[in-house]
């Protein structure tokens, strides 16, 4: 028998579980996780890592947004942007599809092998190179279900070791750092505080902003152009309110746009043969 302990950081998760509810009285729900992993036998530790999963909810919203305001805004800059999203692939089929997907997806992604941290998986199975012969770094998998739990984890967590570890026995599973009760009250009524004050900040006409730092915007535009403009100065971003655009800050004071869309086509590969 495997032994797989399990490690959830998020307290969305958990709230979700319990039934806990936003300060607009709507349910927490949590529609996709990074899940932490180790896996024994005897004792002996075989792998450990870590795995996102995405529900059929996750991308039914992303739908929703397609055909609501966001998508509205990005058609007067990009027209045909809804259509081309709505159509792109997804785990192997059009995301306008995949809600309706009753099937275990898998989607992988890549290093850049130019990269000095340059990583890929080399010790599973059934990995996908792509067409520089590269293999994955980092997978994710989609399941059909609404919203996570303890339970749906676990289920994904067997058809992901059965297929990457070629493990097909029985499993028994251990959460690991499960926050206590009076924890996740006292988090709780912090974070409803906190929305209480944004709603009304929001309401005073003061929006909030999001801010990126040099080194999740590496994510976006890449190392090496965090560099350069670190070099001239760069201090941090803002995500331009209505599009995919950011706003460059700098020590001197000035600041400077990106200049159109943030391409991750260069990060992410999603081959029709990967989703099952």
């Amino acid at each position: 028998m495997l032994t797989v302990k399990l490690n959830i950081h998020s307290l969305n998760f958990f709230w979700s579980e319990k039934g806990y509810k936003w300060v607009d009285g709507a349910p927490i729900e949590c529609i996709w996780e990074d899940v932490y992993y180790s896996v024994l036998r005897d004792d002996k530790l075989i792998r450990e890592g870590g795995v996102t999963v995405e529900t059929r909810k996750y991308f039914q919203y992303e739908i929703d947004s397609l055909k609501g305001d966001l998508g509205e805004r990005m058609e007067v800059r990009y027209p045909g942007y809804v259509e081309e999203e709505l159509n792109s692939t997804h785990y192997g089929i059009p995301l306008k599809d995949l809600p309706n997907s009753d099937i275990p997806r898998w989607c992988f992604s890549y290093d850049d092998p130019e990269s000095e941290d340059f990583y890929q998986i080399d010790d599973m199975i059934n990995l996908h190179k792509n067409e520089n012969g590269i293999l994955p770094c980092y997978i994710t998998g989609y399941i059909p279900e609404e919203i996570l739990n303890r339970k749906s984890v676990e289920t994904f967590m067997v058809s992901y070791i059965n297929k990457f570890f070629g493990i097909d026995e029985k499993m028994e599973f251990y959460w690991e750092d499960v926050p206590s009760d009076d924890y996740l009250e006292k988090e709780y009524q912090k974070s409803i505080k906190e929305a209480e004050e944004w709603t009304k900040n929001r309401e005073k006409g003061i929006t909030p902003k999001i801010m990126l730092l040099p080194q999740p915007m590496s994510m976006f535009i890449g190392k090496e152009k965090v560099e350069e403009l670190l070099k001239r100065g760069f201090t941090q971003a803002e995500q331009i309110e209505g599009t995919d655009e950011f706003l460059y800050h700098f020590e001197d004071g000035h600041t400077e746009t990106s200049g159109g869309q943030i391409d991750l086509s260069d990060h992410f590969s999603d081959p029709e043969e990967d989703w099952k």
